[in-house]
């Protein structure tokens, strides 16, 4: 069969440095391709060049990519008007960033379905809801008038599908589109991917850096490293027998969900964080007048000096909230929240909680300045120096700001800034959910040596069962506001009791590797 698309010795820099370097690939028509890889391996850069969106100073430095008999990687951008959007469309990773916050999810479509197909109003009106259900969207017809705030993570990138579908792509283009999506709505996205490509005869490029995600769906795995393509076969072999080292590394380092957890330790001194019949309420609008929502109901959990409880559950369970709650970010409307000691916390994006103006000395020094932990000049600067030692990052990364680091240093920077004030207890919101899976087993590991060294409680919210299992030897799941089952990790994911349990488990052996 003669390939959709074949990438052959693709060259693309950016100044003096080489992001994709002698890459080569190719699609068959209706054949989904994962290209994986650890942040910064080129992935990105690669899916660019196929749609003519480098940025500068980026270009094209060699090869070819050949698309239907076109070969764009000389293509002048008068000719990719015709292909971008009709018959290569793309998904990207934030459905936020690609949907108009003005305009509600109808009139995008509609507004994309004249221009690309040349449809009247009321036909296009009737295509949109078609696709919006095509797109697996509930309530098609009521969903054409709703803005995208008023959907949900997973139903807003359901309907940056339907537009992408709205030009009958031959090639679909998706870069990390299930990253910001829990266990279960990443399971059911990349299964209406794959009944796409199927019902379509669409091809499909999935880029992303989760390694186990890519197998679920794809029909070929490919691995980039450095810029080059070190391995592609079968999803099956690339998890069970890989042949390049890489491979190797990325393939030991998924977390699994029967992988032996920590040791729990026994509880030390007096709770540093207990959560008692918490109920909390935002307001909403309804008919014009505030009406309260309640987002938690009788919340109850506690954490003792030294241990981690893993907050795991589907999105929109009320983790977050919980989260920051305990960091007194907000009050509860029933019950009682009791602290003792230093509350940090660490985010899931990691720039952007850092100022970028500022540099990761400057920012792991505010906190020891404001807390009065050494004095000004030197004192101060020594104490920087041992943070960002402690956290594994070189003394000459105080000079440096954010943007000049990975994403994985990033998160070093944040866990350096908490440490700084001393924490009775850590809160990690998601911390490794943007984090290629090799960078996200050096965190968690960070994360396991400076608890055991420095005796922080740690309070773990994450969407992923099997990294909850790897850090907490205890978790509590949460569902419609309420923690409906707690315990031994081992006991709820080996044997769930809860309906809520028992989906989140069921959703992520399915994602689980081979």
């Amino acid at each position: 069969m003669t390939p959709l698309l074949r990438i052959e010795d693709l060259r693309v820099a950016f100044g003096g440095r080489q992001a994709v370097d002698g890459a080569s690939l190719e699609i068959a028509p209706g054949e989904i391709l994962a290209l994986a890889g650890e942040s910064g391996a080129g992935k990105s850069a690669l899916a660019a060049a196929l749609l003519g969106l480098i940025p500068p100073p980026g270009r094209v430095t060699g090869g070819r990519i050949l698309f239907a008999g076109l070969d764009l990687a000389t293509l002048p951008e008068a000719g990719f008007r015709p292909l971008r959007g009709l018959r290569i469309a793309t998904v990207v990773q934030d459905p936020s960033a690609a949907l108009d916050p003005m305009a509600s999810i109808g009139a995008q479509l509609v507004e994309t379905l004249r221009l690309r197909r040349g449809l009247a109003r009321g036909p296009a009106r009737a295509r949109a809801e078609a696709l919006l259900a095509e797109a697996g969207l509930p309530e098609p017809a009521a969903m054409l008038s709703r803005p995208p705030h008023r959907l949900s993570g997973g139903q807003r990138q359901r309907a940056v599908i339907a537009l992408a579908l709205a030009g009958d792509p031959e090639l679909l283009v998706a870069d990390e589109p299930t990253a910001s999506l829990d266990v279960a709505g990443r399971a059911a996205l990349l299964a209406l991917l794959r009944r796409l490509c199927r019902d379509r005869g669409m091809a499909a490029l999935l880029i992303g850096h989760d390694l186990a995600a890519a197998a679920a769906c794809a029909d070929r795995v490919a691995v980039m490293q450095a810029g080059r393509i070190v391995e592609t076969g079968p999803p099956e072999t690339i998890l069970r027998a890989p042949s390049h080292p890489w491979t190797r590394a990325m393939a030991a380092a998924l977390p699994r969900l029967d992988a032996p957890g920590p040791v729990a330790r026994a509880p030390q001194g007096p709770a540093v964080l207990a959560l008692e019949g918490v109920g909390l309420s935002y307001a909403r609008r309804a008919l014009l007048r505030p009406a309260p929502a309640a987002v938690l109901q009788d919340v109850s959990l506690s954490l003792r000096a030294g241990e981690s409880l893993g907050l795991v559950g589907a999105s929109g369970s009320g983790k977050s909230s919980v989260a920051r709650l305990a960091a007194g970010l907000l009050r509860p409307d029933v019950g009682r929240v009791r602290r003792e000691g230093t509350v940090q916390m660490v985010f899931q994006d990691a720039l952007g909680s850092l100022n970028p103006r500022m540099t990761a000395g400057e920012i792991v020094a505010e906190p020891v300045a404001h807390l009065r932990l050494a004095a000004p000049g030197a004192p101060t600067r020594a104490e920087v120096a041992r943070l960002l030692e402690a956290v594994g990052l070189p003394p000459d990364a105080a000079a440096r700001r954010p943007l000049a680091f990975s994403g994985g240093q990033r998160q070093r920077i944040a866990i350096a800034r908490a440490l700084a004030a001393r924490p009775a207890l850590l809160i990690a919101d998601e911390p490794t959910s943007a984090l290629d899976v090799t960078t996200q087993e050096r965190v968690l590991a960070l994360l396991a040596r400076l608890q055991a060294e420095r005796g922080f409680a740690m309070l773990f919210v994450t969407h992923d069962l099997a990294v909850a299992r790897a850090v907490c030897p205890r978790l509590a799941v949460m569902e419609a506001g309420r923690v409906v089952e707690q315990g031994p990790a081992a006991a709820i994911l080996d044997a769930p009791r809860s309906a809520a349990a028992r989906r989140l488990v069921a959703a992520a052996r399915a994602m689980a590797p081979a």
